[in-house]
């Protein structure tokens, strides 16, 4: 029990520091420590951009969400419990980092490009960040470990 909390406490964590950089980045950006609209006007480049963005929101978001229950239920829970703990925090690592890509690639894009699209797909990587909030009820289901 004690390794989960623990387990928790990180996640919560690492939870936090993503959403602290996703808020620094928009912060950077508004008070002109980052360039932005560099290629606001720039066709070819918003394009590409813009096209870049939304292929890894749409591609990443929800990849990251479905990998993670793929593993939990194929992978993780097949383990003793300390190996199985392991591996968990493992892929709920990998899953915020998908999500972080996602959302910073997009903001980065949103404020480049002064165009909503890139804003919008940031949007979706952090609604979709919000069913990865760590707790100790939710990892002891996931990993169908019974109060003892």
């Amino acid at each position: 029990m004690e390794k989960i909390k623990k387990l928790v406490a990180r996640q919560r964590i690492e939870y936090a520091v993503f959403w602290i950089v996703a808020i620094g980045l928009a912060i950077g950006f508004e008070l002109d420590f980052l360039p932005d609209g560099m290629y606001a006007g720039d066709v070819r480049m918003e394009y590409f951009l813009e096209t870049a963005g939304i292929l890894l929101a749409i591609s990443l978001i929800p990849l990251s969400l479905k990998l993670f229950s793929m593993a939990l239920v194929k992978r993780i829970r097949k383990y003793p419990l300390l190996k199985a703990i392991k591996l968990y925090e493992r892929w709920s690592e990998f899953r915020l980092l998908m999500l972080a890509v996602a959302v910073l690639v997009n903001l980065t894009v949103y404020y480049l490009t002064l165009n909503n699209i890139g804003g919008l797909c940031a949007l979706m990587g952090l609604t979709a960040s919000f069913f990865c909030w760590p707790g100790m009820k939710r990892v002891m289901i996931e990993l169908d470990i019974t109060e003892a």
